[in-house]
């Protein structure tokens, strides 16, 4: 017995030393910082139109491009938004940023735009913007606005309610 209590004795006392003993030690270097992650609104750059001409029926000419871009995905389709929009000159020269489903149809899947117009809108700039789901809920809680009445707005009327709904944008 006397055996016993010793041996419990000494791992106790080997078990306080070790437990005791150790401490946790100092943090090290605070690493590079990393770079900055992908912003929730995606906005392309503007990039130049090179529509081709499909004619339809004898007389009916409809003018298309694809637009490839993995930025439109099953989760944005199903609840996001995606804006296009087309940079046009007027009469006096100034150029003119206009939601581009006012000109042309555009169609969406996953990873892809099709864009079909009655007007040539070749050498035309072109971008388009990608608002998740998320952010979508977010503006309308902000501003109101409805999924369809945003998907209508000009660039300026956007900004302005990315702006108020606090949302970045690339």
């Amino acid at each position: 017995m006397k055996k016993l209590l010793n041996a419990s004795l000494a791992v106790a006392v080997l078990a306080l030393a070790i437990f005791s003993s150790c401490s946790k030690g100092s943090n090290g270097a605070t690493g590079a910082t990393g770079p900055a992650g992908p912003d929730s609104v995606f906005s392309s750059g503007w990039f130049t139109l090179a529509m081709h001409d499909s004619v339809v029926a004898v007389g009916d000419t409809i003018f298309v491009e694809g637009v490839t871009t993995p930025n439109v995905t099953q989760g944005i389709l199903d609840s996001g938004v995606v804006l296009a929009y087309i940079a046009v000159d007027d009469a006096n020269g100034n150029t003119i940023e206009e939601n581009a489903a006012v000109d042309m149809e555009i169609t969406m899947s996953v990873g892809y735009l099709y864009l079909q117009s009655s007007s040539d809108y070749s050498q035309v700039s072109f971008r388009y913007v990608v608002i998740p789901g998320k952010d979508v809920a977010t503006i309308a809680s902000t501003t109101g606005l409805t999924r369809s009445e945003l998907q209508k707005l000009s660039p300026d009327k956007l900004s302005a309610a990315l702006k108020t709904a606090g949302i970045s944008s690339n």
